[in-house]
C-alpha cells in the first residue's frame, strides 16, 4: 500500500525462489530485498521500523528478543514461546497463525503511528532487559542451583 516502504527479508529457505517470483507477479520487486543469511543482524534491526516474525514453528523465537533489544517492536504469528517475548498490544502484536490480514493490520498500525511504534519499541527493550538479559538469567540460574544444592527446592515447598 505504501510505495515508500521496503521489505527486507533476512534468511534463506526452500521458498525463496517462489517468494521472488511472487514479488515479480505482484509488481513489488523493487520494494523487496532478499538479503539472504546475515551473520551480524544488529545493523538490520537498527535500520528497521518494525520486525515481523512470520514463522509457523519456533522453539523460542530469539529473533524477537534481538529486535526488542534494538527497540524494534515485533508483529508475529502465534508460535511457541512468542508470548514470553512479545506482550500483545504493548511491545508488539501477536496474531493467530495463518491470519495474514491480521498480521498486516498489526504492521500497518505501527507503521501509521510513529509514537506508538516508538513506545512499543521502548517497552520491548525494557521487557527484554528485564526478562532476557544474560546477567539476569545467570543470576536466576545461580539462585536455582544454590537452592538445589542447599536442599531447598522451591517446587517442593508449595
Amino acid at each position: 500500500q505504501n510505495p515508500k516502504l521496503c521489505l527486507l527479508l533476512v534468511g534463506e529457505g526452500p521458498e525463496q525462489e517462489a517468494c521472488k517470483q511472487l514479488c515479480c507477479d505482484l509488481g513489488v520487486e523493487d520494494n523487496v530485498v532478499f538479503a539472504g543469511f546475515i551473520e551480524d543482524v544488529v545493523p538490520v534491526y537498527l535500520a528497521s521500523e518494525i520486525h515481523m516474525l512470520t514463522s509457523l514453528r519456533e522453539g523460542l523465537p530469539s529473533v524477537a528478543v534481538e529486535a526488542s533489544l534494538a527497540r524494534v517492536p515485533t508483529v508475529a504469528f502465534e508460535v511457541d514461546g512468542i508470548h514470553e517475548i512479545v506482550i500483545d498490544d504493548r511491545t508488539g502484536y501477536v496474531v493467530a497463525q495463518g491470519y495474514v490480514d491480521a498480521l498486516a493490520a498489526g504492521a500497518q498500525k505501527l507503521l501509521d503511528d510513529a509514537e506508538k511504534r516508538k513506545l512499543f519499541g521502548m517497552e520491548a527493550f525494557g521487557w527484554a532487559i528485564e526478562q532476557w538479559d544474560h546477567k539476569v538469567m545467570v543470576r536466576d540460574l545461580n539462585v536455582l542451583y544454590q537452592d538445589m544444592l542447599n536442599g531447598s527446592d522451591k517446587k517442593n515447598k508449595v
